[in-house]
């Protein structure tokens, strides 16, 4: 897995980098914790600009579908829902 990219401004985000994800919903073991999703260059549609601010600085949320491979957690589809 590539190292994540340096921000070049708030909000600046490029592949491959990694997002700590606090999972509400999805298999019981993993609700009310946190894990580390990788997004990468196969990862469609990722987050911008627009979707830190819509999301994170808003107050809303992150939908991910992602696979395990070997010891991590990689996103298939990565997207911003509104606070």
């Amino acid at each position: 897995m590539q190292e994540p990219k340096e921000p070049r401004f708030d909000g600046d985000l490029r592949v491959p980098y990694r997002l700590g994800v606090r999972v509400t919903d999805g298999p019981m073991e993993y609700r009310e914790t946190t894990i580390q999703v990788q997004v990468n260059e196969s990862t469609a549609p990722t987050l911008g600009p627009d979707d830190v601010k819509t999301s994170l600085w808003e107050g809303g949320g992150i939908v991910a579908q992602m696979r395990c491979e070997s010891d991590e957690f990689v996103a298939t589809v990565v997207r911003s829902t509104p606070g």
